[in-house]
């Protein structure tokens, strides 16, 4: 009976509000619900267009083969790869739905924040990084009628603030018939003792991948870098990296520097940092997994090894990170008539290749 008389005693204004209020929650629960319709029909949208394009990249691909077939050496470059029996992408744990292997990298997001690689980056971000915080590295430089960038590379190196007792540098000459050798020669009696060790390697020119290959080999450090000679390093890139690397979890196989002024337009989540695959135009190994996941595929010439190695690295339960603090500039000139032809050719043709 007190209830009774409680509940009867209800001013009518507050029974007012509270039908106000839950008619103003039901409008919003419509719009709502309404609204999860509507991305509902977006992702069904976007899931049909990319059903929609793997079908059109399937025939493109297959018609750029056909192409190359028919081109003077077309025939051997696809017969040189017609017996290579290519893993597909479902083999490397690679979504072929995007949104959902952009939503695998952030699944780390919670775990990522405040964790030893965070605090480390931070660090390493402000360059509190001590010197006995640096390991031993060693950097790999495959080298093709590179005359034109050896001064500016070796500059650059010997302006970085890493300690160059810690540095060991491996050159590898692929055959060059301009005067690389000679440069690279002289500055080695130059420079070469200031450093841990310095190597010139002189092979045929085998590709890129199997360039570097051939020195990572000779080193005896965890930490490789994997660079371009076409690039200036920031002074800082080295000590960056590096903190990054050692301050990182295990499964950690490699770190890509930011290059400039020209980025890869590729995912890479803002938390996490992580990626699907890394550019090697500047990139630090972790040796044991490079070794692990079998190092470059040393079928694929020029172009499209990074792409292929990154995701061997994935498949053998490495993750692959970025490293936005540790930035080069890299003379890519977009617009050279002569190198742009060769870019292109080569990427179409990786991709082609990765695709079979």
């Amino acid at each position: 009976m007190k209830n009774e008389r409680q509940i009867a005693a209800i001013p009518a204004h507050v029974e007012y509000e509270a039908k106000e209020r839950q008619l103003q929650l039901e409008v919003e629960l419509e719009k709502q619900a309404n609204r999860i319709q509507a991305l509902e029909t977006q992702v069904d949208a976007l899931r049909a267009q990319i059903a929609l394009d793997r079908r059109g990249y399937k025939r493109f691909t297959q018609a750029v083969r056909h192409a190359l077939d028919r081109l003077p050496g077309g025939s051997r470059l696809i017969g040189l790869y017609s017996a290579w029996k290519a893993p597909s992408l479902s083999d490397f744990a690679v979504s072929a739905d995007v949104p959902e292997a952009i939503a695998n990298l952030a699944a780390d997001r919670t775990a990522t924040l405040f964790s030893d690689w965070h605090v480390g980056s931070v660090r390493a971000a402000k360059q509190v990084a001590d010197d006995g915080e640096l390991v031993d590295i060693s950097i790999s430089v495959v080298l093709y009628n590179s005359s034109q960038w050896i001064e500016s590379f070796t500059s650059s190196l010997l302006r970085s603030n890493y300690p160059q007792d810690k540095i060991s540098v491996v050159f590898v000459d692929n055959g060059s018939t301009d005067d690389t050798v000679d440069k690279v020669t002289s500055w080695i009696q130059n420079f070469g003792t200031d450093f841990s060790g310095v190597t010139l390697l002189r092979r045929k020119n085998d590709g890129y991948g199997a360039g570097n290959d051939s020195a990572i080999a000779l080193c005896k450090t965890e930490f490789v870098l994997v660079t371009n000679v076409d690039v200036d390093f920031d002074p800082d890139l080295l000590r960056r990296i590096v903190a990054a690397a050692v301050s990182d979890s295990a499964d950690v196989g490699c770190w890509e520097a930011m290059q400039t002024p020209y980025q890869h337009p590729k995912y890479h989540d803002p938390v996490t940092l992580l990626t699907n695959w890394c550019s090697h135009a500047c990139v630090l190994f972790r040796k044991s997994a490079y070794i692990s996941a079998g190092g470059y595929e040393k079928r694929l010439f020029m172009y499209g090894e990074d792409v292929e190695l990154s995701y061997r690295l994935r498949a053998a339960g490495w993750r692959l990170r970025y490293v936005p603090f540790a930035r080069l500039v890299h003379h890519n000139d977009i617009s050279d008539q002569k190198l742009r032809p060769l870019q292109l050719s080569g990427s179409l043709a990786a991709n082609v290749l990765l695709s079979v």
